[in-house]
């Protein structure tokens, strides 16, 4: 049984919430399981980031993990790239899995990707959809298994083969 198709296959892009502090938020649910991931990015009316959160919910609402991240945490890991591509992405799907990166360093990058404006409303949903799964995998209810490695690749794959 596929895990990937029982995500939202749709995800709603990022949206401006607020004038003074820009607020963008992107969020997956998991029809299955009910559980929400919400990634939340905060930036200057320049649109300078100023902080990345990302939260999960269960099926009930409660919240079960949460992490913070500053431009500081995340100045070693900014991707610095303009437009994300399905091959960048792809690249660190294979940098993880020929072991040149730890997963910590897979999922701190996909949060990067999120904060340092490489991820947009403007940003294939695909692209979208990996990179937010992938930043999700250290949270238990959610992990990176082979079959879902396989999923992710040939969700970024079809098309551009």
């Amino acid at each position: 049984m596929a895990i990937l198709p029982n995500i939202q296959k749709k995800p709603r892009p990022l949206k401006n919430l607020s004038d003074s502090v820009h607020q963008y938020v992107y969020r997956m649910e998991h029809i299955r399981n009910g559980y929400i991931a919400e990634y939340t990015k905060e930036t200057s009316p320049a649109e300078k980031p100023l902080r990345l959160c990302y939260k999960v919910y269960d099926k009930n609402r409660k919240l079960i993990a949460e992490n913070y991240y500053s431009p500081q945490i995340l100045e070693n890991y900014l991707p610095n790239i303009k437009k994300l591509s399905n091959q960048d992405v792809l690249m660190q799907i294979v940098r993880y899995r020929r072991k040149e990166i730890s997963l910590k360093d897979l999922v701190t990058w996909a949060h990067c990707v999120f904060f340092d404006g490489s991820i947009s409303e403007k940003s294939p949903n695909e692209i979208i959809y990996v990179v937010g799964r992938i930043g999700l995998v250290d949270v238990p209810e959610f992990g990176l298994s082979e079959e879902i490695i396989r999923e992710l690749t040939a969700r970024l794959t079809v098309g551009t083969q």
